[in-house]
């Protein structure tokens, strides 16, 4: 199995707000353009047999531009959604702490990133094996993509350095028997 993880694009968020899980947030003119530039990468990998997307607004349109351009169906899929960050959904970004997500999220009101972890761990072994020999695209956000890619890093015969991505950037992992590769979408 190939998957690739993509970040979504950009936000249009001029108020500079923590969006969290906030409906009605969706991507900026650069955020639209950056998705396609990656999607234009990602032909490169057809046939995709599925594009998995988080249930929010901005990786939903950010997997139907990857769609217009490759080719494939979406599914939406909860497991590889957002951080909860609590009460600070709605405050600006200043009022982050700047360890968020991390030992010290829960003493914040913010899922802990061992949560995070546990989700995308387990959807990430049910398409494992529910999709082998198959190219998928996954489209989530920074944490929950971080989390992932840094504990797939441990067992990886190629391995990235930066498992947190920007906007619209997509790493690639290939899964065959029990290893692994991972590499930044070129």
């Amino acid at each position: 199995m190939k998957l690739f993880l993509v970040r979504h694009g950009e936000v249009f968020n001029p108020k500079q707000i923590i969006y969290g899980k906030i409906p009605g947030y969706f991507l900026s003119d650069k955020g639209c353009q950056d998705i396609k530039n990656t999607a234009e990468k990602l032909r490169e990998n057809v046939p995709f047999e599925l594009i998995y997307a988080s249930p929010m607004d901005r990786t939903r349109q950010s997997a139907k531009i990857i769609s217009s351009i490759v080719g494939s169906t979406i599914e939406v899929e909860p497991r590889i959604t957002e951080t909860d960050v609590g009460s600070f959904q709605g405050e600006p970004f200043t009022k982050l702490p700047k360890d968020y997500f991390s030992d010290s999220s829960e003493k914040y009101g913010i899922e802990s990133p061992t949560m995070v972890l546990s989700r995308m761990m387990s959807w990430f072994e049910e398409i494992r094996m529910k999709h082998a020999g198959r190219n998928l695209i996954a489209v989530s956000h920074r944490d929950p993509i971080g989390a992932l890619v840094n504990e797939l890093n441990k067992a990886a015969t190629k391995k990235i350095e930066n498992s947190f991505p920007d906007t619209a950037q997509a790493f690639e992992i290939e899964s065959f028997g029990d290893q692994l590769n991972i590499q930044p979408l070129r």
